[in-house]
């Protein structure tokens, strides 16, 4: 090829690539401008939601330091300005007992089974026989807190029932108030009363009878322990407690200081538990 017709050729090419090249940096350009804007009306958006979110969260701290809300245990509620759960529960109940001959007169044993008033003796065919009589004193009643702390959960449990001071069933029947259970824990330390350690309530079987089996292991007692492994509940207290004997009215109790460990181990087949 002459050098004249190379050189028209180059010319050539490069308009070619010029008039190629020219409109492709320009769609670039428009693409750059399009995502700059994309990226603008998203940060935008990005902020109205931040302040939406910062304007919700501000009325949500109005509102609960104005309004009860829902605690952090099932049926448990929130009183304004606290973070303290309160759960509130209980039960009504009405017992029909049929006795024959009857405990006698005003007595708890005509309402539940008590060993210790059952008549026997020579007076004890003076009791009224066939007798049915309601009564409505195991009704129960109960609160309970849950407060998180730096050192786990802070919980109390208040139980009451009316077991209490009787009343009088030709006028009024006003039974008192008897406490139950009152006790506070953290982590797995226990104080107040509650059932003693040498007591499984996993044990005691359902009954209607609000007195339960004879020969049980029952007590509650004022306590102070802590459970100190988890893996078979390895648990040591010290309490005030009550040595008891009953013989169908024949009572005898002392009072002395226990300190004791109780080690309840589970199985495939049920628990053990020993306590010394």
């Amino acid at each position: 090829m002459k050098p004249g017709n190379v050189l028209r050729a180059k010319t050539l090419a490069l308009a070619i690539a010029i008039g190629t090249g020219g409109p492709a940096t320009a769609v670039r350009a428009d693409e750059l401008q399009d995502l700059k804007a994309q990226l603008e009306a998203l940060k935008k958006k990005v902020g109205e939601l931040e302040m939406k979110q910062e304007t919700a969260e501000k009325m949500q701290a109005a509102v609960a330091d104005n309004v009860v809300m829902g605690g952090a245990t099932k049926g448990s509620f929130k009183l304004p300005g606290l973070n303290t759960s309160v759960t509130l529960g209980g039960y009504v109940k009405l017992d029909a007992v049929f006795s024959n001959p009857s405990a006698g007169v005003d007595t708890k044993g005509d309402l539940f089974l008590d060993p210790t008033a059952i008549p026997v003796g020579p007076t004890a065919g003076n009791n009224e026989r066939n007798q049915v009589k309601f009564g409505a004193r195991e009704s129960r009643l109960f609160v309970k807190t849950n407060t998180p702390t730096s050192m786990g959960d802070l919980n109390t449990h208040v139980e009451f029932d009316f077991y209490g001071a009787d009343g009088n069933e030709s006028v009024s029947n006003s039974h008192g108030f008897r406490l139950r259970h009152a006790y506070g824990t953290l982590g797995n330390f226990l104080a107040g009363q509650t059932w003693t350690n040498f007591m499984n309530p996993a044990s005691l079987p359902d009954t209607l009878d609000f007195g339960g089996p004879v020969g049980q292991i029952f007590d509650r007692q004022a306590q102070v322990r802590d459970r100190v492994r988890d893996d078979h509940v390895l648990g040591l207290q010290a309490a005030r407690k009550r040595g008891r004997r009953e013989a169908l009215g024949n009572l005898a109790q002392r009072g002395f200081q226990s300190a004791h460990r109780v080690r309840r181990r589970k199985r495939g087949w049920g628990r053990v538990t020993d306590a010394w």
